[in-house]
């Protein structure tokens, strides 16, 4: 994958994950301090999940534009995220220090927990929380992830 081809494609992710954040905070809003119905649930655990795989989707891509094969195991979703972690794998990125790290582990957990869980199991503290968490280091990985695409040659 070119440079021009992975800025092209992590750009239209951005995107996503901004319409992702700005529909967290519109649910958020509704919601208020009240307790959501399951509708509610089904909407915000889905978009954190969504936002999650929009994450991965960008590893992904870093991953190929780098040459380097995406995991084969069984966590497969847990061994790339590592990769963009200290120590840095190959020639990828540190994409996440201590405190985003924790986040995205997290955030991945709860991905998990909704995906394969029921909309009526879930539960609005455990969800919010992870809502929350994504609010608070949305623009964070961003840049990091921009200042990555700045520096290629």
């Amino acid at each position: 994958m070119s440079k021009i081809d992975l800025i092209d494609e992590v750009n239209v992710d951005f995107a996503y994950l901004d319409d992702l954040s700005n529909e967290i905070i519109k649910l958020t809003s509704i919601i208020g301090s009240g307790i959501p119905d399951t509708v509610q649930l089904t909407a915000m655990s889905s978009f954190a999940s969504q936002y999650y795989s929009c994450i991965e989707n960008i590893l992904k891509r870093i991953s190929k534009h780098n040459k380097i094969n995406l995991p084969k195991s069984e966590d497969w979703h847990v061994e790339l995220f590592l990769r963009f972690c200290e120590p840095s794998f190959s020639n990828l990125p540190v994409l996440f220090d201590s405190e985003t790290k924790n986040t995205f582990i997290s955030l991945r957990k709860a991905r998990h927990y909704f995906m394969h869980g029921y909309s009526f199991n879930l539960k609005w503290d455990v969800l919010k929380q992870t809502t929350d968490s994504i609010r608070s280091v949305h623009d964070v990985i961003k840049m990091k992830i921009t200042d990555y695409l700045d520096s290629l040659v």
